[in-house]
């Protein structure tokens, strides 16, 4: 049987792309061209805000995943997290992607390490994607704790992050 150019090429291509190490954060470069990454911002809207004051807690993540300039297929996860003491259950303001529960949860936070108010989710793609999820909670309660935002753990695109709440 023979091949042409273009036949081996493509088959060398899918080779290195199962071949490269899918590692969050970290550029690999292939020809110069290829790349594969995850930026994950998270914000609060105040770091120490006063009892019985909404605290935001914002999640963006940018997927970057391509492979000789070419789009390659990505299933991207994200979690968004208020720790459950001493926030009350939280509300979720906004999300541009597909969600498990359109309401927080009290669930476990691996990444964390401890049970927290989770919303969560996944969505397929291919190259590029951003992935906002947006919530809010308030307490009564004179406290400290973290949001944490990113992918969660367990996935080949693991990458988190967390901001500290202080409440006055």
């Amino acid at each position: 049987m023979r091949y042409t150019k273009a036949t081996r090429v493509i088959a060398l291509a899918l080779v290195l792309t199962l071949a490269v190490p899918a590692v969050a954060n970290a550029g690999v470069s292939i020809g110069g061209d290829s790349n594969w990454g995850i930026t994950v911002e998270t914000s609060v809207s105040t770091h120490y805000p006063s009892m019985s004051q909404n605290v935001n807690g914002n999640l963006k993540i940018i997927y970057n995943a391509h492979f000789l300039g070419l789009p390659i297929p990505v299933t991207g996860y994200y979690i968004n997290s208020f720790p459950y003491a001493p926030f009350s259950k939280p509300t979720l303001l906004s999300a541009n992607a597909p969600l498990a529960s359109l309401t927080y949860a009290y669930a476990w936070d691996s990444y964390m390490g401890k049970y927290a108010w989770t919303v969560n989710g996944s969505k397929g793609f291919w190259g590029d994607a951003t992935v906002y999820v947006n919530g809010v909670a308030k307490t009564d309660t004179r406290v400290s704790g973290y949001f944490h935002g990113g992918t969660g753990t367990g996935h080949t695109t693991d990458e988190n992050a967390i901001d500290y709440v202080s409440v006055q």
